[in-house]
């Protein structure tokens, strides 16, 4: 897969995974290890548990998407529903691929090829990826935030 140019990142203080500018982003979940990506029932709960978006139980997932009007749709939409500390974080997605061994993926493709229940497909579009973290946290790839 090619990879965007940029990505961005919609958070608010609802979000499980938060960015931090020392620490950067961590993962809800920054406990997995590279070995338990290949565990395919672990990966398939773990994806399907991330795309519910009524879950609070951390994931080893980041969201992110690869469309600017999407990031702000979405931040508006948080700030709508009451959500507080809602900002856009853009991401370099190859510093995250050379620099932190992350796995970036389309959301769409992950369903597909995991088999998840088709409803959670209705949720997802073609410019959604998951950045899938090899270490324990994702820092120095953001060049900008800003609020919507």
């Amino acid at each position: 897969m090619e990879l965007p140019d940029e990505l961005y990142r919609v958070e608010s203080s609802y979000s499980v995974s938060r960015f931090d500018e020392e620490q950067g982003i961590l993962p809800g979940n920054p406990t997995w290890h590279p070995n338990d990506y290949d565990d395919r029932d672990a990966v398939k709960a773990a994806v399907a548990k991330h795309l519910d978006w009524n879950n609070r139980k951390p994931t080893p997932f980041i969201s992110t998407t690869n469309s600017q009007a999407r990031a702000l749709k979405e931040a508006k939409r948080k700030r709508d529903d009451g959500e507080t500390d809602v900002q856009i974080i853009m991401v370099d997605p190859h510093l995250l691929v050379e620099d932190m061994g992350a796995q970036i993926s389309r959301v769409d493709t992950v369903v597909d090829t995991y088999g998840l229940p088709e409803y959670l497909r209705m949720f997802v579009t073609h410019t959604e990826f998951l950045a899938i973290p090899q270490n324990p946290s994702i820092e120095d790839v953001y060049y900008r935030s800003f609020s919507p």
